[in-house]
């Protein structure tokens, strides 16, 4: 019991730290902002595909890239 609340801490507190994320489905995103609201503030990356789609059909500020690796290379400049 104790390593689960420790892992979760350690979860929430990374997640927190982080400035942009990259989604792979808008339900995924839903289902994190659902229960951390406070990533809405955060930057948000995905494919050009479905989930760009809904992002935008949602008008939530999103930036699309053509692939994982391009959003990588993007972070790591």
């Amino acid at each position: 019991f104790p390593v689960t609340i420790l892992f979760l801490y350690m979860f929430e507190t990374s997640l927190n730290a982080k400035d942009i994320f990259y989604w792979t489905s808008f339900s995924e995103y839903q289902t994190y902002i659902e229960k951390y609201p406070q990533l809405k503030s955060k930057l948000h990356a995905c494919g050009l595909g479905k989930t760009y789609e809904q992002f935008n059909a949602n008008n939530i500020k999103v930036i699309p890239f053509s692939s994982i690796e391009e959003f990588e290379q993007f972070i790591n400049q």
